[in-house]
């Protein structure tokens, strides 16, 4: 699986999806202990195996809130906290998918409703959900991390969060479950996408 993730960093570089430096991956199997991202500043063209980012999950001794803990020269990406929350309660093998797709951005910075839009075509309704675009936020702030989960109703703990989309940062997410090997990149249009492992 880990190899797939530099696959699909590839393949959205190449759709014109995320620049060499931007964009995202995470995978957490059926409640692993462990979460897996990519590194920060990476080149995502050239991600392999070898360089995601392994952080273990563990239990806070204050709160007992299940947490990624992030060990002294590990540099996951910075959209880490947004990663968490959605991976954060999961029951099965889930791959979270983060891009800039220009026309997403383009569309967001235009004040269009992509939920509403989304919703009058099946071909995406079907198979995806589209999170109402949430207010202006500090990019890589916890703030915009938690918003993304309250749209899709994720829910949160008290210190930790969710996901969301950018407008430097207008927060819109995109979130489906794509169905069926091998997966399909080009169903995966938008930001945030959560994979079932039957589309691994």
């Amino acid at each position: 699986m880990l190899t797939a993730i530099g696959d699909v960093m590839r393949r959205v570089y190449e759709r014109g999806w995320i620049t060499t430096r931007d964009g995202n991956i995470s995978m957490r199997k059926r409640e692993g202990k462990y979460l897996y991202i990519t590194p920060s500043g990476w080149r995502k063209t050239i991600v392999h195996p070898e360089h995601v980012v392994r952080i273990e999950i563990v239990k806070e001794p204050l709160t007992g809130i299940m947490i990624p803990n992030v060990r002294e020269g590990q540099q996951p990406s910075g959209e880490l906290w947004m990663h968490w929350n959605l991976q954060r309660d999961t029951r099965i093998t889930r791959t979270v998918v983060h891009v800039h797709a220009t026309h997403i951005v383009a569309a967001i910075y235009a004040c269009f409703d992509l939920q509403a839009i989304s919703a009058e075509f099946p071909e995406i309704s079907r198979y995806t959900r589209v999170g109402q675009t949430v207010p202006a936020l500090p990019a890589l702030s916890r703030e915009l991390a938690d918003a993304p989960a309250e749209c899709f109703s994720l829910g949160r703990t008290e210190r930790w969060p969710s996901i969301s989309w950018g407008r430097p940062t207008m927060a819109f997410v995109r979130s489906g479950w794509i169905h069926g090997p091998p997966m399909n990149i080009s169903s995966v249009s938008t930001t945030f996408v959560r994979l079932s492992s039957r589309a691994m």
